[in-house]
């Protein structure tokens, strides 16, 4: 399981994802008030945040747990591309939604995680595909 290069990314992508409950995933430049009162955006600041930041990290390590089940491991993937994408769009609209017209941020590294995530799971889905075609090649020998 851990020999194969998919796994290696799936599980840089988890540690990516977990380090996203300590690290801000913005700072507040205006008057700290809502889920920014301590100055900067935590996915552990509002339920929400914490629940897709959770379910994209269980996905994961479901997806390394199904290592014999290459095609599943690929849809598992997919679906946590757009967990992981819908992540920093949930923490803006309930930004938005609590502060009015915007908030205004500055981005933190933090800010790149839920990017940093989808390129190592893509990268992971690339070393799956190489790795069925690998798989039906073989079989064709038999």
């Amino acid at each position: 399981m851990l020999q194969r290069i998919q796994t290696i990314w799936m599980l840089l992508a988890a540690i990516v994802m977990a380090l996203l409950f300590k690290l801000p995933m913005a700072k507040s430049l205006k008057n700290n008030e809502g889920m920014v009162l301590n100055g900067s955006l935590e996915s552990i600041d509002h339920v929400a945040l914490i629940s897709v930041n959770a379910l994209s990290l269980v996905l994961i390590i479901a997806a390394i747990a199904l290592f014999k089940n290459r095609p599943l491991q690929l849809k598992l993937n997919a679906v946590n591309m757009l967990i992981a994408l819908a992540l920093p769009i949930a923490a803006y609209f309930l930004l938005r939604s609590e502060q009015g017209q915007g908030p205004i941020l500055s981005l933190v590294p933090g800010s790149f995680f839920p990017a940093l995530a989808i390129l190592l799971l893509i990268l992971a889905n690339r070393a799956i595909r190489k790795d069925d075609k690998l798989v039906k090649s073989a079989d064709r020998l038999r």
